[in-house]
């Protein structure tokens, strides 16, 4: 059976870092790892290849946990709630995350101590209980799509932490109230969140040095303005309101 490998387009300075990453379909499961095995690679990137699955699919990971030192995990489908996915707490090596099933089948982040980046969709469980983003004490990277139901950012919770921010596609918020809890943001990346208005929360943030913006006419541009006065590189798409400032 032949495997897909790329290399991923970070680096990191962490000594057990490897960049190589397998790719991984269902029906390559067992064969993929004794490759992986052979071959000491660390990374995964779980997705559909050219199987026909269901949306939301039943996926047993338990070959996970012969690779405890897994550093870098991507999980593109959809998982079911009967889902096998307990190995994944046995990487404790595990420092990026890209998992979006957290309305079908939720992570404990009681057992993902050592998370750096969590590339996700949004999900209401994610502001309290076993899933919550304050539970993860070392993320320093947090990346959210399809936000719902949320007109301000309080559902973040006191990240103190996060040094980077992206926030894409939401039709509900309009402000960045609470935002001023994440006294360790540097960087902010704003996308398509259509309803935004207003930014002063950032003005609270002292460590913050660049904000990114696109796909928000109605913002008010006063925050955006004081922001750049004190320093902060402000930026949007080439002839947008925020990118004349």
């Amino acid at each position: 059976m032949n495997f897909k490998i790329d290399t991923l387009r970070f680096t990191s300075n962490d000594p057990a870092f490897d960049g190589r990453r397998l790719w991984l379909s269902p029906s390559q499961f067992e064969e993929g790892a004794e490759y992986a095995k052979a071959n000491n690679i660390k990374n995964f990137f779980i997705w559909r290849g050219d199987e026909e699955l269901p949306a939301v699919v039943n996926l047993d990971l338990s070959w996970l946990s012969r690779f405890p030192d897994t550093f870098y995990l991507e999980i593109m489908p959809h998982l079911s709630k009967e889902s096998q996915i307990d190995a994944l707490y046995d990487l404790k090596a595990l420092r990026y995350l890209v998992y979006f099933g957290y309305d079908t089948k939720p992570l404990n982040h009681h057992n993902l101590q050592s998370l750096k980046s969590l590339y996700t969709h949004y999900d209401i469980i994610q502001s309290g209980g076993d899933s919550s983003f304050e539970l993860l004490p070392n993320l320093e990277r947090l990346k959210l799509w399809h936000i719902k139901k949320q007109t301000d950012c309080h559902f973040l919770g006191s990240l103190t932490n996060v040094k980077h921010l992206e926030l894409t596609w939401s039709k509900s918020i309009e402000r960045l109230d609470g935002m001023e809890k994440l006294t360790g943001l540097t960087s902010i990346s704003i996308h398509r969140c259509s309803m935004l208005k207003d930014i002063s929360a950032l003005l609270q943030c002292d460590a913050l040095k660049g904000v990114w913006i696109e796909s928000s006419k109605s913002l008010d541009l006063d925050a955006p303005a004081q922001l750049k006065a004190r320093g902060v590189d402000i930026g949007g798409p080439p002839g947008s309101a925020i990118s004349k400032i």
